[in-house]
């Protein structure tokens, strides 16, 4: 009995953050982020959404290998157990969507196998949020009635791929592909290899919601060229079929932006560089 914890092991929250506006976070994961002790946030996250965490609140960026050192997924989800074990809530803060192309399902296997209790809090990925700041009706009465959201790039460690790309050549809809920068070649040929029209309409759009939001539009034919020339590189999705058509030069936000104007009513919050005393370097994070 003298290995027996003395403390409950409190509550993982995996939290959609959203695609990068600020404003676009949900209630509940405000919520979830002011009663928490530990925030583990992803470098894709809108570091202003930690002013809303509290003040002793421990907050670890998880890094980015282009970047530095980065914390491997079996370290993040060893590091959410051993903190709840302490009796420490935490929250798992994830750019998008936990839940599309956010691991959401291996932390929840982890979290399930240590008994530790956990909740999902859904936020708006940015394949769905590109329909509103870039004004690409990814859904349209005409021309899309499904729309499949799509792994450009998959886990190295699978044998083969898992995509039927005769399958993807013949979707009646729009096809949003994530994680598809360095793939870009391999989907694009793939598609056409199995019948997908070369002039298909496609955009890239890289930083969605960001005050950098840019959207380039070229065709399933050219996207490659496109991004090796312009050297284009993630955060990114591609969205492709006749829908990018309908979308305008100019979309609310761009204009907005390009404006100098607020998108929010609210003043903004520089949380770029969150205080020091509160961040603890990635390097620094281990699993002890």
């Amino acid at each position: 009995m003298a290995n027996t914890p003395t403390t409950a092991p409190a509550t993982v929250y995996l939290v959609g953050a959203g695609p990068g506006d600020p404003d676009l976070i949900t209630l509940r994961a405000v919520a979830c982020l002011k009663r928490a002790d530990v925030i583990l946030y992803d470098y894709l996250v809108n570091a202003s959404l930690l002013a809303h965490c509290a003040g002793d609140a421990e907050l670890i960026c998880l890094g980015h290998h282009s970047t530095g050192r980065a914390l491997s997924p079996d370290e993040i989800t060893d590091r959410m157990v051993k903190e709840a074990r302490k009796g420490r809530t935490v929250v798992r803060l994830k750019g998008g969507d936990p839940s599309i192309f956010g691991r959401a399902a291996d932390e929840t296997e982890a979290l399930r196998k240590a008994a530790i209790p956990y909740q999902i809090v859904p936020g708006i990925t940015a394949g769905l949020a590109a329909a509103a700041y870039c004004e690409v009706p990814i859904t349209h009465y005409d021309e899309a009635s499904a729309v499949a959201l799509v792994a450009g790039r998959e886990r190295d460690c699978k044998a083969e791929s898992h995509l039927d790309y005769a399958a993807l050549a013949a979707f009646p809809g729009t096809i949003v592909f994530y994680m598809g920068v360095k793939r870009t070649a391999q989907w694009s040929r793939a598609l056409i290899g199995h019948g997908k029209p070369p002039e298909t309409p496609v955009a890239i759009i890289q930083w969605c919601s960001w005050p950098k939001q840019q959207m380039t539009r070229c065709t399933l034919g050219t996207v490659e060229q496109v991004v090796t020339e312009h050297t284009l590189r993630p955060p990114a999705v591609f969205i492709v079929g006749e829908v990018v058509d309908r979308a305008p030069e100019t979309s609310w936000f761009a204009a907005t932006t390009s404006f100098g104007l607020p998108v929010s009513s609210e003043p903004p919050v520089d949380m770029s560089k969150p205080p020091r005393d509160r961040l603890r370097p990635v390097h620094a994070v281990g699993t002890n």
